[in-house]
């Protein structure tokens, strides 16, 4: 019932109807006067269209207030799937007040090319969205839990989840319908998901035709992935998302609970970019997946890591093009026979690693055969920039397994301990130059007393 008809109710309650209303009302000086704020008149006696008028000023103020699911919650519903959409199709601002659990919901409002007063906001308000769907359900009400392909939304404390629920394909889906109508210029302040195999899919899934348009200018404030194999699945062309603070942990944690367990470590990371002519910018974020050595912690091409925490069991990335990673304050490599990159077979680009401090554990420098860079001589077109980086526990001589020209380390700090305790530090600077007929060779020195010119 909406609260017009609610104050009809109460009108009619008192005296059969509105004009029964009659004296109900002590007198006042002030009658036929307005009240201060929302300017209902004040009559005695009251009349049938004085009333109505007060109920029509009544609901338009509400009208322009937030609403919550509830609202449009009905009785027979067997869930809140029906009010949670109704709630975000009504363009108005929606706050949670309390868990709602749901198969599957879109935030889809799309404010462009119009210019409203307000963007639609809605806050999740401390609470969740929880998914229900089951392996009967539709393929539609399987896909996640909440989709959002609208346009310039503003969206707080968003938080999802299920009970470790296989149906779905991903916990949240970001992407655009089509390419003339793109899910673009959105914020999300605050983003939990949790318990789902894919976390979140920014695009197309994977292995299913991309949409090329500007699904750009997203970002999202304090990102936080837990229980969750695969965190960002990222396959959009012409996309743009920043995510800045944050957790992305890829560990298995509470999926060792479930039932015939299809968590695969060796298939988990925190994300993956899959497309060239985009960009993912990660800033001031943990990258976690510490509880084994298996598979990498991220992989792809196209994507910006700056001032992170990167914290995996094996390796760190692997890497299909071009990727910048950055001001890394707390880097920490786990299995010692992992290399730190691998370049994938055919790649081409440019991996530019400024300021990383890493480290593994004491006493493995010389014992260790993994490389900071793997797999150049499959990939020879690649290059490799290591620069002002402090490289505990990773020997000068272990830069790259193949094709060492391919790297250039400058200014860069390679020190520990060797097995049998003795220190062990050197600073690397490689002078790149060519020849006269255009040979790339890159001059390699370092105060260890080592001197090496190899071919680019």
């Amino acid at each position: 019932m909406n609260r017009r008809f609610a104050l009809g109710a109460l009108a009619a309650a008192a005296g059969g109807g509105a004009m029964a209303l009659t004296g109900a009302r002590p007198a006042s000086a002030l009658s036929s006067s307005v009240t201060a704020n929302m300017k209902l008149l004040k009559e005695d006696p009251l009349t049938a269209a004085g009333v109505n008028g007060d109920l029509d000023a009544i609901d338009s103020e509400f009208a322009g207030r937030a609403v919550t699911p509830d609202f449009f919650k009905n009785p027979s519903d067997p869930d809140d799937t029906a009010a949670v959409q109704a709630a975000f199709d009504s363009g108005k601002t929606v706050i949670f007040t309390r868990d709602y659990h749901v198969k599957s919901v879109s935030m889809n409002v799309d404010y462009w090319p119009a210019t409203p007063t307000h963007y639609q906001q809605i806050d999740f308000n401390g609470y969740w969205l929880i998914g229900i769907s089951t392996a009967s359900d539709s393929a539609a009400m399987k896909d996640c839990v909440l989709e959002i392909s609208g346009k310039k939304l503003r969206l707080y404390n968003v938080k999802v989840k299920s009970d470790f629920n296989v149906n779905y394909r991903c916990g949240v889906h970001w992407l655009s319908r089509t390419a003339q109508r793109s899910a673009e210029w959105n914020t999300v302040y605050g983003l939990e998901i949790q318990a789902f195999l894919v976390g979140m899919v920014y695009g197309s899934h994977l292995g299913e035709t991309v949409i090329d348009c500007p699904q750009s200018e997203n970002t999202i404030y304090d990102a936080n992935f837990l229980c969750v194999q695969n965190c960002l699945v990222y396959n959009q062309t012409n996309g743009i998302l920043t995510i800045i603070g944050g957790n992305l942990d890829c560990g298995e944690y509470e999926w060792a609970q479930v039932p015939n367990n299809p968590y695969r470590w060796a298939d988990a990371y925190c994300f993956y970019v899959t497309d060239a002519g985009c960009l993912l910018r990660i800033y001031d974020c943990e990258l976690l997946k510490t509880g084994s050595g298996e598979g990498v912690g991220f992989k792809g091409s196209d994507f910006e890591i700056s001032n992170c925490v990167i914290e995996v069991g094996g390796t760190w990335g692997r890497l299909e093009g071009k990727a910048s990673v950055s001001y890394i304050t707390g880097g920490y490599s786990g299995d010692v026979s992992k290399n730190m990159f691998e370049i994938a077979p055919g790649a081409t680009g440019r991996l530019l690693l400024t300021e990383i401090n890493a480290h593994r554990l004491d006493g493995v420098i010389d014992v260790a055969g993994s490389y900071i860079v793997n797999g150049l001589d499959q990939a020879t077109g690649y290059r490799v920039i290591v620069d002002k980086s402090d490289l505990e526990d990773w020997a000068a001589e272990k830069v790259a397994s193949s094709r060492r020209g391919n790297v250039i380390v400058q200014n860069t700090w390679f020190h520990g301990k060797k097995s049998n305790g003795a220190a062990y530090d050197v600073t690397v600077n490689d002078v790149p130059f060519y020849s006269p007929d255009g040979t790339h060779y890159n001059l390699i020195i370092h105060n260890g007393g080592g001197l090496q010119i190899v071919v680019a």
